[in-house]
């Protein structure tokens, strides 16, 4: 069953949908919808066509600090990632379309075997070539979310910002990365680990990358040494804990804007104040 669509979602997804002659899988009908997907920032869709499967992403049209498109499309593009990526069918600068993939959505309780995988498989994002694209500082990149003017600031936000560049890795090496690694953007398929999602990808700290992981995973300090121990590399758990931390202000502010929550966020300030 399809959830009940806005008019303007609904005339967006037929826009997409009709571009299903441009596809390049030779398709002889036109797909049909088959029901929507999950998703916090974007509409996405399931479409069947003569027994092939696609997803069709409607890119969110509110703006969001971090997102960068041309970095997603670079991700996706890239023969070295192999299955690490999803299969890019069709771009559209307001959508795209992606070969749909079965699977369950990574839960470290039941999953845990897999980080050791999940590791290696980001060590070998962060090895492909930089892309020539402007490097995102994580804390200029927090600058950037609290001159929002959504964003109101007050005595318990500035006591957290100060938290969190009082620490303040020096590794001044910067990678594709990423960025979103949580749990609604790994796929665990019969044939291997998938990243989803790449609209947050940028050219960062691999450290940063980490991070986000550890966080929205809620890994332990062990599984994060043992994490780290198979990604391998320069990047050490002081810098990740350090970004580790940075992220979790990031993220609050993040559903501040997603959801307007004025309140909602000064009490997760006041926690994330507390776990200092």
């Amino acid at each position: 069953m399809v959830k009940k669509a806005s008019h303007t979602i609904h005339a967006r997804l037929k826009i997409a949908v009709d571009s299903w002659v441009q596809w390049p899988h030779k398709l002889t009908e036109r797909p049909r919808l088959e029901r929507q997907l999950g998703g916090a920032s974007n509409s996405t869709f399931l479409v069947i066509s003569g027994g092939k499967a696609f997803v069709i992403r409607l890119n969110t049209q509110q703006v969001l600090p971090g997102l960068h498109r041309a970095a997603e499309r670079w991700a996706l593009e890239q023969s070295g990632l192999g299955n690490i990526v999803p299969s890019l069918v069709y771009w559209a600068p307001e959508f795209i379309v992606l070969t749909y993939q079965q699977g369950e959505q990574f839960d470290l309780a039941r999953h845990s075997e897999l980080l050791p995988k999940i590791a290696c498989q980001l060590a070998q994002v962060h090895s492909l070539p930089v892309p020539e694209f402007p490097e995102l500082d994580p804390f200029a990149h927090l600058s950037d979310y609290l001159e929002n003017r959504q964003i109101v600031r007050t005595e318990l936000l500035d006591l957290c910002e100060a938290s969190v560049r009082e620490n303040r890795p020096t590794s001044k090496v910067y990678r594709l990365c990423h960025n979103d690694l949580n749990p609604g953007n790994i796929l665990v398929t019969t044939t291997g680990i998938v990243f989803l999602d790449w609209e947050y990808a940028n050219v960062t700290p691999p450290a940063f990358d980490i991070a986000v992981f550890a966080v929205t995973q809620g890994l332990t300090n062990q599984q994060l040494e043992t994490f780290l121990d198979f990604y391998g590399g320069t990047e050490n758990i002081e810098s990740v804990k350090c970004y580790r931390r940075l992220y979790g202000l990031l993220e609050i502010l993040w559903w501040r804007l997603k959801t307007g929550n004025q309140e909602a966020m000064e009490s997760a300030l006041a926690q994330f104040l507390d776990e200092r």
